[in-house]
């Protein structure tokens, strides 16, 4: 009865640092796609910039297209 006990014990541990493993490996990619998404929300905030600048500027104050 005791090595049956002290033997899910051990499986339990054993799942308990795969558990562990998982998670820490999984919190790097969530770590990694944070970084990322926030370099990418940036860069949309900068060319929605540029788009709404480029929108603003009147085709009339651009020269005719023959000079």
């Amino acid at each position: 009865m005791a090595d049956q006990l002290t033997a899910r014990i051990r499986i339990l541990e054993e799942r308990s640092t795969f558990q562990e493993q998982t998670i820490d490996a999984l919190n790097e990619v969530i770590i990694d796609q944070q970084g990322r998404l926030a370099r990418l929300e940036e860069e949309l905030r900068h060319l929605r910039e540029l788009l709404d600048g480029a929108l603003t500027e009147s085709p009339t104050n651009l020269p005719p297209p023959h000079y």
